[in-house]
């Protein structure tokens, strides 16, 4: 079974399609699972000040773990569009957990 070049195109798109982040999901992580998080890992903040309430922002964050995005998330009180490789959007499971969040595919080695 071969896919057409028009075929293929349409997936890439539909990977390239950032969603914003579902409000209701939003309220829940803030509500449910942010003192979760708070509680079980012990977080503590620092400068958390400087990033602004209102208006856009860019927070860059390098993480070695699978964790950093959820700690990061819960400590900022605004939501926050991740980027990730869209690797991460070809999985089922994945994908919808990481479009719930309003993450952003991005292409490894080409231009976005």
């Amino acid at each position: 079974m071969s896919l057409d070049s028009g075929t293929m195109a349409t997936k890439r798109d539909n990977l390239r399609d950032a969603k914003p982040v579902n409000p209701l999901f939003y309220i829940l992580v803030s509500q449910y699972l942010r003192p979760a998080i708070g509680r079980f890992f012990k977080l503590q903040t620092l400068n958390k000040d400087i990033i602004p309430r209102t208006g856009p922002g860019i927070l860059v964050a390098t993480h070695v773990n699978f964790f950093d995005p959820i700690w990061i998330y819960d400590v900022v009180d605004r939501p926050i569009h991740f980027v990730a490789t869209e690797e991460l959007f070809r999985g089922r499971i994945l994908s919808f957990i990481v479009r719930l969040f309003g993450t952003i595919p991005f292409r490894k080695q080409a231009q976005d």
